[in-house]
Parts: C-alpha cells; sequence; structure tokens
C-alpha cells in the first residue's frame, strides 16, 4: 500500500502507512515508518494523542488533520516508566522551583541532574536569574492551559515538559 503525505509544502510518498511512535513532546510526534523513514507529525495538525511511545500505529491524512489509529499496543506499564515522570504540579511550582529552585532541586524532580548541579554552581554568579526564570515557566505551564485542568505534571525521559 502506498501513501502520500503532504507537510508544510513538502510531499512524502510511504511505502506503508504502518509505524512505530519513536518520540512524543510537546511540539510533534516522530513515527518511524516501515521503509525506513521517520515522520514528524505537528501537535497543530493533530488532537490529543491515544497512543504512547512504542506503539505500532497507522497513519491517515483526512484533509489537514492526521488521523493515526493504534495497531498494536506497546507494554504501557514498561514504556511509561521508562519514558515519563509525574509530579505533583503544586509540589513542582512551590518547593522545587520556588523555595528550592537555588539548589537545582526543579531540575533534579525533572530527571535533569547534570542541570540541576550546574544550577547550584552558576546561579550565584548569574544572580540567580535562571531560577527566576525556571520558576516563572514552571508557573505559567502547571497554572496556564497546559495544565491547568490537571493536577500533575508530565515530563519526558529528557525532563522536557510533555504539553
Amino acid at each position: 500500500m502506498s501513501i502520500t503525505l503532504e507537510i508544510s509544502g513538502r510531499i512524502f510518498k510511504l511505502s506503508s502507512n504502518r509505524g512505530t511512535v519513536l518520540k512524543i513532546n510537546a511540539h510533534d510526534f516522530k513515527i518511524g515508518m516501515e521503509d525506513g523513514t521517520v515522520l514528524t507529525i505537528p501537535r497543530t495538525e493533530m488532537k490529543d494523542p491515544d497512543f504512547d511511545v512504542e506503539d505500532e500505529v497507522e497513519i491517515f491524512k483526512d484533509g489537514r488533520e492526521f488521523i493515526i489509529r493504534v495497531v498494536e499496543r506497546a507494554n504501557r506499564e514498561t514504556v511509561k516508566a521508562r519514558s515519563r515522570r509525574k509530579v505533583d504540579k503544586n509540589l513542582f511550582v512551590w518547593v522545587g522551583t520556588f523555595l528550592f529552585g537555588w539548589l537545582g532541586v526543579d531540575r533534579f524532580m525533572r530527571g535533569q541532574v547534570f542541570f540541576g548541579v550546574l544550577k547550584i554552581f552558576i546561579g550565584p554568579y548569574t544572580l540567580f536569574l535562571w531560577n527566576i526564570i525556571d520558576f516563572f515557566v514552571a508557573f505559567s505551564k502547571a497554572y496556564g492551559s497546559a495544565y491547568g485542568d490537571k493536577s500533575e505534571i508530565t515530563f519526558d525521559r529528557d525532563g522536557n515538559y510533555t504539553r
């Protein structure tokens, strides 16, 4: 089966419309196709996903919107434990970033150990500007439209916000 996709003016011809979800982040989805190509689908062209990393999916396009159907689900418990980290948003924002951000606690909670240690040593030399920026980003993410209706913030394996 052959499928043709047009994304931002580029046309992709795929020998199959089946693939494996490789990565889900705040801006897009990366899907490894059976023919060895990687398809990047912007979040703006899809609604909330009903799939997770390592799921086998079929991809269809209806006008400007992608439709992705799960063919086979990966073992959800194993995949989620490896690829996602959930933290209570109030604990993260007020304790992790506001009170102890200067010690890098917010970065440790996200799983970014290197940046947490770096924040401890560089903070005084930058007049703690990095800490203030991290607090405002965390506050706007947690209480804004991204996680406003949720009680937890979710980070991917790299420590990035997933919404």
